[in-house]
């Protein structure tokens, strides 16, 4: 199993000033989940309109579910997509689990 590992001494530098915590914690939540680009690519379009979804292996729509909530979790103000994406993983989940 892959294990994200941050070293503490990587975000010490924005220790006491809150902008630069902030800073870091967007910096890693686009790390961790990048926002697509809708015009870039046919696959970004995609996955900006979360119709990838379906098309992902179980183990890597609960990988991109977790991600999504990393980056939720580590933005004070996540964006709507990262919202939305975190709400169409949890439907595609449910869908495969054979809920409505």
């Amino acid at each position: 199993m892959l294990k994200l590992v941050i070293d503490p001494a990587a975000l010490a530098f924005g220790a006491g000033d809150s902008y630069s915590q902030e800073l870091t914690r967007e910096v890693l939540a686009v790390t961790v989940l990048p926002i697509p680009d809708m015009c870039a690519t046919v696959g970004d379009a995609m996955r900006w309109e979360n119709e990838d979804l379906p098309a992902l292996s179980d183990r890597d729509l609960w990988r991109e579910s977790e991600r999504a909530k990393l980056a939720a979790v580590l933005l004070d103000r996540p964006s709507p997509w990262v919202e939305e994406r975190l709400l169409a993983c949890a439907a595609e989940t449910q869908r495969r689990r054979g809920k409505p």
